[in-house]
């Protein structure tokens, strides 16, 4: 291999992560969306129960993600546990979703599942910035 191929090697490879984390974090936003919608249409409650629930279920996905899947969590997993959390939220995200919209839903749970196999398989921009 000669200095060039790596060279460009190298900057598609920044460039794929770079797609990836865009796209990981718009996942991450529609994960929080499924929650919200989905636990507020989950139960047929009093509209004040429904709150409660969709921003609990909010609420804790946020918890969770800050301490041990963020790239700046003190705590953060490694690979592959991190991989394996981070698939867990989201599957949890498209079950309850699918109370509000099995069509998105899927389609979540598709890109989801490419995004963080990339992310599993090539790193992240932000691991390479916030690691170590």
């Amino acid at each position: 291999m000669r200095v060039g191929d790596f060279q460009c090697y190298h900057f598609h490879m920044n460039v794929l992560r770079f797609i990836n984390d865009i796209v990981m974090f718009l996942v991450e936003l529609g994960m929080l969306a499924l929650l919200g919608f989905g636990g507020y249409g989950m139960f047929d409650l009093p509209e004040l129960w429904r709150w409660v629930i969709a921003l609990g279920l909010i609420g804790g996905a946020i918890w969770i993600w800050s301490d041990w899947l963020a790239p700046k969590a003190k705590t953060r997993l490694q690979q592959p546990r991190l991989a394996a959390a981070k698939m867990g939220m989201f599957i949890v995200a498209a079950f309850v979703g699918l109370t509000w919209d099995h069509a998105f839903a899927a389609v979540f749970i598709a890109i989801a599942t490419i995004s963080v196999a990339i992310e599993y398989q090539f790193g992240s921009n932000a691991d390479r910035y916030t690691m170590g």
